[in-house]
């Protein structure tokens, strides 16, 4: 079974989510995201008002033991948490959004792995 994560943005501050134990705005509460040693069993899922259209969307992500990764989103909007990730720990992740000069960060989002 994969675990799926739902992300939807109006705004870089306003984040919809929608998974199998949270459903609402985010207010920076850990989100369950799986558990240790499940490869790519958490797939996240984004999608964006039409304000982002023409933004550059990346993820990135960052773990105690592990160093910051940067990732692009596809045009499918979609990312499946590598195994690397998939630790006993908080993953946490910011939307990072870039058009021309201007870049915006959303607030950090704390995606909980547990043993």
């Amino acid at each position: 079974m994969t675990r799926q994560i739902n992300f939807q943005l109006s705004t870089i501050d306003d984040i919809y989510v929608s998974s199998d134990t949270f459903e609402g705005t985010y207010k920076g509460k850990r989100l369950f995201a799986g558990y240790e040693g499940e490869n790519e069993a958490t797939r996240l899922s984004f999608a964006f008002d039409s304000g982002f259209d023409d933004y550059t969307i990346t993820l990135l992500l960052s773990g105690d033991d592990l160093e910051e990764t940067e990732v692009e989103l596809s045009e499918d909007d979609e990312y499946d948490i590598p195994d690397d990730y998939m630790l006993p720990e908080i993953v946490q992740m910011k939307i990072k959004a870039v058009y021309g000069l201007q870049v915006l960060y959303s607030p950090t989002i704390n995606l909980w792995i547990k043993r």
